[in-house]
């Protein structure tokens, strides 16, 4: 049996609203590349698209630019300079969650956090994780897990990473493919803010190209991570 949101999607699909987002409920961050035009390409800020107005503000020059999936347009972060950051958010993901993401790495060298909240302490980190040796991962600041999905230089991929009870058992979905995953053990965290495209020190910054970016405070059925896999890919 299909879950909810998905057969109101599917249903969607012959109406008006076949380019509506699929899943909504437990969103808490949506950051659509698409959705705004940046003044000369320079990103001052992301807009939310998710209704709580959690706007990401630009640390560098983060430029808008042409096209990564689909020919959609993408945010570019340099890898060095380049980070956007919520001022809230995280206070509602400190359970299950669901990390969904259209990337493409422009360069894969050392450790890079696509996606990252929480505080930089034993076990209190959250984040998407692309390990020194290119795997879609989970950091939690030595409270880790390794995926086994491989991430290719200039290959764009839509990445899921979902994590939830109480063992916090963490999958990873690459290009709707199982990517692996298992439990680890964390802790709370007090940071209320998410940063992109690098960990909430500043560090570990991601050169990549960004087309979309949601975070939900749930762990998606695999029903509604397939239609959301789906939304993305056929946007």
């Amino acid at each position: 049996k299909l879950a909810p949101a998905l057969e109101k999607w599917v249903a969607s699909l012959a109406g008006s609203e076949s380019n509506s987002l699929p899943v909504r409920g437990g969103l808490e961050l949506h950051l659509d590349a698409g959705s705004f035009d940046a003044p000369g390409g320079l990103v001052r800020e992301w807009p939310d698209l998710s209704g709580h107005d959690r706007k990401a503000v630009a640390t560098g020059e983060p430029r808008q630019f042409g096209k990564i999936l689909n020919g959609k347009p993408a945010i570019r972060l340099d890898g060095s300079n380049d980070f956007l950051r919520s001022a809230t958010g995280a206070g509602q993901l400190g359970e299950d969650f669901t990390i969904a993401i259209v990337i493409r790495f422009n360069n894969l060298a050392n450790h890079q956090m696509a996606v990252m909240w929480g505080d930089e302490s034993q076990g209190k980190r959250r984040a998407f994780w692309k390990t020194d040796r290119n795997r879609l991962s989970f950091n939690g600041y030595g409270a880790d897990v390794v995926g086994s999905a491989e991430l290719r230089r200039n290959a764009p991929v839509i990445a899921f990473i979902t994590q939830q009870g109480s063992d916090n058992n963490t999958r990873f979905h690459l290009n709707g493919k199982d990517g692996g995953g298992g439990p680890v053990g964390l802790s709370g965290y007090a940071n209320k803010a998410i940063t992109i495209g690098a960990n909430n020190a500043g560090a570990e910054k991601t050169a990549a190209d960004f087309a979309e970016v949601l975070i939900y405070s749930r762990a998606l059925h695999p029903n509604e991570r397939a239609a959301l896999g789906y939304y993305l890919g056929g946007k």
